[in-house]
């Protein structure tokens, strides 16, 4: 878990960066003041967006007079359009087409956005826990790893001492027996047996603990 912190921290660096840029770049662009060709160019826009005297006063006809006029279906006027909608709120607003409302497309688009922006966190969120899970697999695999082998290696390294041990025993015999020192053949046989059986045993131990210790850290 200290890994999706960690990525959690970053994500959270990151946005608070990208949104200290926005601010200050939109600090940084200059408010111009209108000019007097400005205000000359309203003023023209908006003699061409009057409808006449003698023309009906509907939302077909104001649309039709171009894309730089819009219809307030609230004050039922025809207006000039740049950047904003003056004096009409959006959802009264009608502009291109008479059957279009705006502010229900503005909030559907919103809408779908939104779904959008969540999808692809969920997916990105989604897309590290599984990273993180398997960083964390992997981690157990090389542990379980690691103590299996550690395992054979002494069981190995017991049994071979077991071997030499025997070995030695036989040889010590052996001896004694070449030079008279055991006062019965019978005797050192047994011994010999007793000794190739306890190590029989502990190598059928050693493999049991081997066996249980496998399906102690086997990977599901």
């Amino acid at each position: 878990m200290d890994l999706l912190g960690q990525i959690n921290n970053a994500i959270f660096i990151i946005c608070l960066l990208l949104s200290s840029i926005l601010i200050i770049g939109l600090k940084a662009v200059p408010v111009e003041e209108p000019s007097k060709n400005k205000v000359m160019a309203k003023k023209e826009l908006a003699l061409k967006c009057e409808i006449e005297d003698g023309e009906e006063l509907t939302c077909e006809k104001c649309v039709q007079k171009g894309t730089n006029c819009f219809w307030c279906v609230s004050t039922q006027k025809c207006m000039p359009y740049q950047w904003d909608f003056p004096n009409c709120q959006l959802k009264y607003v009608r502009k291109n087409n008479c059957w279009v409302d705006w502010f229900a497309v503005i909030i559907v688009g919103m809408t779908i956005v939104a779904i959008v922006i969540t999808a692809i966190c969920y997916c990105f969120i989604h897309f590290c826990m599984i990273c993180i899970d398997y960083y964390q697999q992997i981690q157990h695999a090389s542990e379980v790893l690691r103590l299996k082998k550690a395992a054979e290696k002494r069981i190995a390294l017991q049994y071979q001492y077991q071997q030499q041990r025997m070995e030695r025993k036989i040889m010590k015999d052996n001896i004694k027996k070449k030079y008279g020192l055991y006062y019965e053949n019978f005797l050192s046989k047994k011994k010999n047996h007793i000794l190739i059986q306890q190590s029989k045993k502990i190598f059928q131990k050693y493999s049991t603990i081997l066996i249980a210790i496998k399906k102690k850290y086997s990977i599901i």
